[in-house]
């Protein structure tokens, strides 16, 4: 949960959002995610109020495929848990479900992924590739839920909880809360930087703009790929039995599968 200390510092953000949301027209999750991964707020207004796209480049859907596939495992690994622990549970596909006689409800919206049981809620983060959206997780936690973050390719499995990280998300929310009102006043700070190369502002003077015929494809080669399958294939299930493990553990349910094929 958000201590009383954050709230204090996070309504009055929470608020100024809801003015950027009306002031662009873009989604209050949208801003809130500009307003967090953006340097240049001069940037940060083209984004919001242009609906300008941040880069020309187009991604192999192998690195999708590659978290949907991570998520799915995980899930059908939580259920096997679940159905032999005898709990009942649900699936849903949106937030707006109540759990009702369910014991356990798995929410899948988008790319995120929600475990509620009894007055337990965990949002779990899957990385499916190496890299870590700190921007992403600290939006997470402001959400006031346990964040499980889950990393494939390193087999690392964390719980992080908003209590235990008050001061470093009260201190954020403070500069974030300064660059939305700066936006909000039309008074943003352009800041130079490797941003530069995505920004269309024709009138900055550190344009570095130039847009591309076609979309760059980014993917890998083929070497890199043969070894970036083999490690995600490698580390899956492991990653995937200490996630529903920690899962299991804060919900308060006794494993039984992951448990006996360990010891098996």
């Amino acid at each position: 949960m958000i201590t009383d200390q954050l709230m204090e510092t996070y309504l009055p953000y929470d608020r100024l959002l809801d003015e950027l949301t009306v002031k662009t027209g873009s989604s209050k999750a949208k801003v809130s995610a500009v307003l967090a991964t953006t340097s240049c707020e001069t940037f940060a207004t083209n984004l919001l109020e242009n609906k300008v796209s941040r880069t020309d480049t187009r991604f192999d859907p192998y690195y999708l495929m590659k978290h949907e596939g991570a998520k799915l495992k995980l899930i059908d690994r939580l259920k096997s848990e679940l159905a032999g622990a005898g709990v009942e549970f649900q699936l849903l596909t949106e937030e707006n479900g109540t759990l009702g006689r369910y014991d356990v409800v798995i929410i899948t919206d988008g790319k995120k992924l929600t475990i509620q049981g009894g007055h337990r809620t965990i949002v779990v983060e899957i990385k499916a590739s190496l890299g870590l959206d700190m921007a992403q997780i600290e939006r997470c936690l402001l959400g006031g839920e346990p964040v499980l973050l889950v990393r494939i390719m390193t087999r690392q499995v964390t719980l992080l909880r908003p209590d235990d990280h008050t001061a470093f998300l009260s201190e954020s929310v403070k500069d974030l809360a300064g660059k939305a009102q700066r936006l909000l006043d039309s008074r943003p700070i352009l800041v130079p930087g490797y941003e530069c190369r995505q920004c269309p502002v024709t009138t900055c003077p550190f344009k570095k703009y130039t847009k591309k015929p076609d979309r760059e494809l980014v993917c890998m080669k083929p070497e890199e790929f043969e070894a970036d399958l083999a490690r995600f294939l490698r580390n899956l299930y492991p990653t995937v039995d200490k996630a529903v493990e920690t899962i299991l553990s804060e919900l308060n349910i006794k494993e039984t599968t992951s448990s006996s094929r360990q010891a098996g």
